[in-house]
């Protein structure tokens, strides 16, 4: 079985119902960022993702995901006292991760944190 359809696979036969929303593609020619949130259909599980895809004569050759889980905060981190618990209504968490940068990408949109 070659690369994609293991990936197909393991996707389509993960178990329970799972929905899913894009919130955000930057097309750069041959390389796609996606960002978008992945939730169980009971909503008891949700993550968000981050996704590098590498296209070559229009097919995916590469693809870089990085999950977050959107669950509660470990006690271990808790513990370290280290960064900063945001939600949906906080209106400046987007503001935390803008980036002057232009070579950066930038996320205004608090429905990702």
């Amino acid at each position: 079985m070659d690369c994609l359809s293991v990936i197909i696979k393991v996707n389509c036969d993960y178990p329970g119902k799972w929905a899913g929303e894009i919130e955000r593609i930057v097309d750069n020619g041959n390389e796609i960022i996606l960002a978008g949130h992945v939730y169980s259909n009971d909503k008891k599980i949700s993550c968000h993702v981050v996704s590098f895809i590498k296209l070559e004569n229009e097919k995916i050759c590469r693809l870089d995901e990085y999950w977050a889980d959107d669950g509660e905060v470990p006690d271990w981190r808790i513990k370290m006292n280290v960064g900063k618990i945001y939600n949906n209504s906080t209106k400046d968490a987007a503001d935390y991760f803008s980036a002057s940068s232009s070579n950066s990408v930038e996320i205004r949109n608090s429905s990702l944190l």
